[in-house]
């Protein structure tokens, strides 16, 4: 019985250790966990930095970036993964990319725009969020944190479907480390509100990082909008 064993488990090693899927599958799931982990860790740090209050806040406020940046992508991560791979060369994956990115970005400014000069986003905390809070304090920085984690995930997504997992890993490995170096030591020098001190800090490093990890990105696009492509993606 024992040799069964055995003989199986050595047979599922050689096959996971040639399987290249479960490879990057299992190596990019780790990073996950580490960042889930030390999230979890850091916790009685944060609250010896920060009231229960105000980290309650901070984690209600995220809780509002997540509901809308689920929607304010627009399903446009979608396109990238089915489209992608069809493509048949550089130039029109390229052309792919260049014209799913700037909908998005034509997309939320039709948006995003309106909705902020004419304060029509008060409405919709209003609507979606029970619990009361000084929207307005926070406002500007909830903007802006909301544009940068849709383009991270957006970026995320890319490096997915593309296939380029050691740059998720590196994407992800460094927004933990570095989002954790500044906001530690910021939080710790800083007086006042910390909920907007910790936001500011830490999205700030989020736009740093997403703009040296965009280069992949750029590299691969064409700067070619084509409308074909941009409506195909908002209907699928």
């Amino acid at each position: 019985m024992n040799q069964i064993i055995g003989t199986l488990l050595r047979s599922f090693k050689i096959q996971y250790q040639n399987n290249v899927f479960l490879n990057r599958l299992s190596s990019v799931l780790a990073i996950d966990m580490l960042v889930k982990l030390s999230g979890f860790l850091l916790i009685p740090v944060f609250l010896r930095l920060m009231s229960q209050e105000e980290y309650g806040m901070y984690n209600y406020i995220l809780s509002i970036l997540a509901t809308f940046s689920l929607v304010l992508n627009f399903g446009l991560y979608m396109p990238i993964a089915k489209l992608y791979h069809n493509s048949t060369s550089a130039p029109a994956r390229g052309e792919l990319l260049f014209s799913v990115y700037t909908t998005l970005v034509l997309l939320l400014g039709l948006v995003l725009v309106p909705l902020y000069f004419f304060k029509m986003d008060y409405l919709l905390i209003d609507l979606l969020f029970k619990s009361r809070f000084d929207y307005g304090k926070y406002r500007f920085t909830i903007l802006i944190a909301l544009c940068i984690t849709i383009f991270s995930f957006m970026l995320t997504n890319y490096f997915f479907s593309t296939e380029k997992i050691a740059a998720v890993k590196k994407y992800n490995l460094a927004r933990i480390i570095m989002v954790n170096l500044v906001v530690l030591p910021g939080l710790y020098f800083m007086a006042g509100d910390m909920v907007n001190h910790r936001l500011k800090f830490t999205y700030v490093v989020e736009l740093v990082l997403f703009a040296v990890f965009l280069t992949f990105l750029v590299k691969e696009m064409k700067p070619v909008f084509n409308k074909k492509i941009s409506t195909q993606a908002l209907v699928m």
